[in-house]
């Protein structure tokens, strides 16, 4: 059975576009002619199909037409995804590169930046150069009648544990990096395995806290890498101690799109330190500081993929400032609970993508989102009371029969905006927040996209909302998700997104 599949995947770098291409013999071409070049917008082909086929229909009566499209359809595919690359279109992953370049012998990537370009890129993007982070603002009226202060023994152990206040800036300016002797030691041998971690979501204004983020080398944490942890924690909502280092990947390396997002290189992650010592410290800082309830934006996504790499941690509490967010969207406008749509809202100045300002960022939304009273809204499933993750979505919950006031907005916006989705195919698993599951195929079509109901390699998307346990299994994988893993892993061109992505591709 041949495994190769028949489309491929472009982006437009400029507008992030994605295209999905056939490639191979057009059988369309051959039985409709010019008809598939009109559909893609082909302009130059269709006009030498159709007037071919006009010249030849009536001497040869069809039969030259029929030849002359049997010719076109060996070489229109081919040509089209020449006119695409000529265009400025580039493969959006691997397989589809790997396609190009091994079937068509085709140049791409032709804007691939120099080593020293790559460099400068980094600098300029990195937001610890010479500069030091911004303190945070942590001037915020509040009344602060019945707060808990931290007690005399925790505000000693933190001391202890951190050489002075006027130290910290010093600190978190920039990841702790080891020796070169630390990039040639071999990573994997010390591997550790999935570890059990007992997660508590207990809603209460925090003021002693630590807030944590990662970056990672993709969405999965099976298949992708830590690649820098970040931390701080904070006691009366100062920052008083930073945990800040980069990690060295097992398995994969760091992608143009990650590096653009992060300003992380395979070069800084060399020094790094590796997954266990990482994992190692980060278990010694939550720790010796008294085990602190711990915030984040999408927490979730950092607690799988940290359970998932094997930290050794018992049990934490944690708080959301994304579901924190959702209850908010309504009353302070926003257009989505992007973290960085946050920090544009609350006038915050510090950069993004890079895990340690997105601490720090995370942190003053935290204050600003707890301030004014908003609170996760407590979801639960029929069968267990106690809120679970998985890598890809946020909490179990029942069934969604009617969509959100959100969801409703985006359903109705979808039916008058451009069709935009190129007859992308989309299939769904689990449970989404803000969408029915009919509503969201309503919202798929209204945009020019296609819903399977079934996982197939014809699907270019795989939704990924909320699974549960007691139905699909301890590791949350449901059967879409097996067989879309599966035609990955054979080099088929499918992407597997939470629903904040897919909210957003709607958009």
């Amino acid at each position: 059975m041949n495994d190769t599949p028949m489309f491929i995947n472009l982006e437009n770098k400029n507008n992030g576009k994605i295209k999905q291409v056939k490639i191979g013999y057009s059988w369309t071409t051959l039985f409709f002619g010019p008809i598939p070049a009109l559909i893609q917008s082909f302009w130059t082909w269709f006009w030498i199909v159709l007037v071919t086929d006009i010249v030849l229909f009536y001497p040869t009566i069809i039969l030259g037409t029929i030849i002359a499209n049997a010719i076109f359809a060996a070489y229109i595919n081919k040509k089209h995804v020449i006119y695409l690359l000529n265009k400025g279109w580039q493969p959006s992953d691997k397989n589809s590169e790997n396609i190009i370049k091994n079937s068509y012998s085709l140049p791409i990537r032709k804007n691939i930046k120099t080593k020293e370009q790559k460099n400068k890129q980094h600098d300029d993007f990195n937001p610890n150069k010479e500069n030091p982070p911004e303190k945070i603002d942590s001037n915020i009226n509040r009344n602060k009648e019945g707060i808990v202060k931290p007690s005399e023994n925790e505000i000693k152990d933190i001391k202890l544990n951190s050489s002075s206040q006027k130290s910290i800036q010093q600190e978190e300016t920039k990841p702790n990096n080891h020796s070169s002797d630390q990039s040639e030691k071999n990573i994997n041998e010390i591997k550790r395995s999935p570890s059990n971690v007992k997660i508590h979501r207990r809603w209460k204004p925090y003021y002693n806290y630590m807030v944590l983020d990662i970056e990672t080398t993709g969405l999965n944490p099976v298949d992708n890498d830590i690649i820098q942890i970040s931390a701080i924690r904070y006691i009366d909502d100062k920052p008083v101690k930073t945990f800040n280092h980069y990690v060295q990947p097992q398995n994969d390396e760091i992608s143009p799109k990650i590096y653009s997002l992060t300003g992380i290189s395979n070069d800084d992650v060399k020094s790094g330190l590796s997954l266990n010592d990482a994992l190692t410290e980060l278990e010694v800082f939550y720790n010796s500081n008294m085990k602190p309830a711990i915030i984040g934006h999408n927490i979730d996504f950092d607690i799988t993929f940290l359970t998932q790499k094997g930290v050794n941690i018992s049990e934490i509490t944690i708080e959301d400032t994304l579901l924190m967010a959702k209850q908010a969207q309504k009353d302070l406008s926003l257009p989505n609970n992007k973290l960085e749509t946050l920090k544009d809202y609350f006038g915050i100045k510090n950069g993004s993508h890079n895990s340690l300002n997105d601490v720090k960022t995370t942190a003053i939304v935290y204050q600003k989102l707890r301030d004014k009273g908003y609170k996760p809204k407590k979801i639960t499933t029929k069968k267990s009371s106690e809120n679970k993750s998985n890598p890809y979505g946020y909490y179990m919950r029942s069934k969604v029969t009617k969509s959100s006031a959100i969801g409703q907005a985006i359903l109705e916006k979808s039916n008058k905006s451009a069709k935009k989705l190129n007859d992308l195919n989309f299939a769904i698993t689990g449970n989404l927040f803000e969408l029915s599951r009919d509503d969201a195929k309503k919202a798929i079509e209204n945009k020019g996209g296609i819903f399977k109901s079934g996982m197939s390699s014809k699907v270019n998307y795989l939704v990924v909302g909320v699974e549960d346990k007691n139905v699909v299994g301890e590791d949350g994988k449901s059967t879409k998700m097996r067989k879309a893993e599966e035609l990955i892993a054979k080099g088929y061109p499918i992407k597997m997104i939470n629903e904040d992505q897919f909210l957003e591709l709607l958009k």
